[in-house]
C-alpha cells in the first residue's frame, strides 16, 4: 500500500495548523490580544511598545511548552536509541539546538522587556514629554 502522506510532512501540517489555531484565537487560550489597544485613533509610541511587549509575551508562552515537548522527544530519542550511536548523536544534536533556540528566545524577550519596561512607567511616558 503506497503511503500518501510521509510522518515528516504529517507532523509539519499539524503543527501549522496547531500554530494557526493558536494565533487566531489567541485572546481566548492566553486571555491576551495580539491587536493594539488604539481605540480607533492612531496609535502612539507607547501603545506601539505595548503591542510589541504583547507579542513577546505570546511568543514566549508559545515557546515554553514547545520546547519542553522537543525536549522530551529527545529524551525518549536518547531512551529508545541507547545501543545506536548515530541516534544517540542525533538525540542529544537535537536537544542542544532545542536549548539554543530556546535561549535566543528568552534573550530576545529579555532584551524587549528591559527596553520597554523604562519607558513604559509613567515617568518616562512620551507623550508627557511631547507636551
Amino acid at each position: 500500500m503506497k503511503k500518501i502522506f510521509s510522518k515528516k510532512s504529517l507532523f509539519f501540517f499539524l503543527m501549522v495548523f496547531f500554530l494557526l489555531g493558536v494565533i487566531l484565537w489567541s485572546e481566548t487560550i492566553f486571555a491576551q490580544s495580539l491587536q493594539p489597544n488604539c481605540e480607533g485613533r492612531a496609535c502612539t509610541f507607547n501603545e506601539f511598545l505595548t503591542f510589541v511587549r504583547q507579542v513577546m509575551n505570546f511568543l514566549m508562552l508559545l515557546a515554553i511548552p514547545i520546547a519542553a515537548a522537543l525536549i522530551a522527544w529527545a529524551g525518549v530519542k536518547i531512551l529508545f536509541g541507547a545501543g545506536n550511536p548515530s541516534k544517540l548523536s542525533e538525540a542529544k544534536e537535537m536537544m542542544g539546538k532545542v536549548a539554543l533556540g530556546f535561549f535566543f528566545m528568552l534573550a530576545a524577550w529579555l532584551i524587549v522587556f528591559t527596553i520597554t519596561n523604562p519607558i513604559l512607567k509613567d515617568k518616562y511616558n512620551v507623550q508627557q514629554l511631547e507636551k
